[in-house]
C-alpha cells in the first residue's frame, strides 16, 4: 500500500454532540514517512500514530466535521491495520469515505448548496433515486444548469444502478 494515494486513507465523521470512540492502529512502515492525523472542525491538527507501534486511542470527538486521515511522503506500508470502536450511529450525521461522497450526501442533507460544477463527480456516487432527489433539490433551488450538466442529470437518472 501506498499512503495517500486511494479513497480509503481517511474517514469523514460528524459529530452531532460531543461523543468519545476508541481508534486501534498497527502498521508496517517499510520505507518513506507516514503517520495517522485527526483533523477537529477548528482544524487543529494531531498526529495520533506515526510509530506503526500497536496502540489504541481514546478520542473525544467536538460536535462537527472531524477527519482521521492517514498521510505519507514516499511510504510504502504492509500489514496496516485500523479499526474504531465505540462508534455509535446516533452520535454521527454522517460518516464518510471520500469528499465527493460527503459533498453529495451533504447537498442531498440540505447542508450543501449545489455546485453544476461538481456534478459529475458527485453523480458517480449516488443510486437513481438520489440523482433524482438531487434533480429536484436543483429545480426547487433554481440552480441555472448548463445543457451538459442537464444531460448528465438525465444521463445518471436514467441508469440502472
Amino acid at each position: 500500500m501506498i499512503a495517500g494515494d486511494s479513497e480509503s486513507d481517511w474517514w469523514i465523521l460528524y459529530a452531532n454532540k460531543e461523543t468519545t470512540l476508541e481508534i486501534a492502529f498497527a502498521f508496517d512502515l517499510n520505507n518513506g514517512r507516514f503517520k495517522v492525523v485527526w483533523v477537529r472542525p477548528d482544524q487543529t491538527v494531531q498526529t495520533l500514530n506515526e510509530s506503526g507501534e500497536e496502540n489504541t486511542v481514546k478520542l473525544t470527538l467536538p460536535e462537527g466535521r472531524n477527519v482521521i486521515r492517514m498521510v505519507g511522503q514516499k511510504a510504502k506500508l504492509k500489514d496496516v491495520s485500523i479499526s474504531f470502536s465505540g462508534m455509535k450511529k446516533k452520535d454521527f450525521d454522517g460518516v464518510y469515505r471520500d469528499e465527493n461522497l460527503e459533498y453529495a450526501y451533504r447537498v442531498l442533507k440540505g447542508k450543501k448548496p449545489v455546485d453544476p460544477a461538481r456534478l459529475e463527480e458527485v453523480c458517480l456516487y449516488l443510486k437513481k433515486e438520489e440523482v433524482s432527489a438531487l434533480a429536484q433539490i436543483i429545480w426547487k433551488e433554481g440552480v441555472a444548469l448548463s445543457e451538459d450538466d442537464f444531460l448528465q442529470i438525465v444521463e445518471y437518472n436514467g441508469r440502472k444502478k
